[in-house]
């Protein structure tokens, strides 16, 4: 089996995640991680929070998933809704061959 490892940090400092700290309606963020594995038996990747640092004032709502998973690359996707405002986030993933 081989695996590769990473982790990355996303504020409200980035434009595209800026929209995190308003507080209003449905939010999603993406980012595509790239990496290496070799193809036979497939890939599988998951995400986890490492860290948050949220609003106070509303209830914590945030989901981090994995999408479009192939052996050189993925997406990370974080969402949020309602009233939440997420201030910055890391973000932990692994990836493996499924052999």
């Amino acid at each position: 089996m081989a695996i590769r490892t990473g982790r990355f940090y996303i504020n409200t400092n980035d434009p595209e995640f800026a929209q995190f700290g308003s507080g209003s309606g449905l939010r999603v963020y993406r980012r595509t991680i790239e990496f290496s594995l070799p193809q036979s038996g497939g890939v599988a990747a998951q995400a986890a929070i490492g860290h948050i640092d949220i609003g106070h004032d509303s209830a914590p709502r945030l989901e981090v998933r994995t999408e479009n998973v192939t052996s050189k690359s993925f997406d990370v996707i974080i969402s949020t809704w309602l009233d939440t405002r997420v201030y910055g986030a890391a973000v932990v993933w692994i990836a493996h061959t499924l052999e």
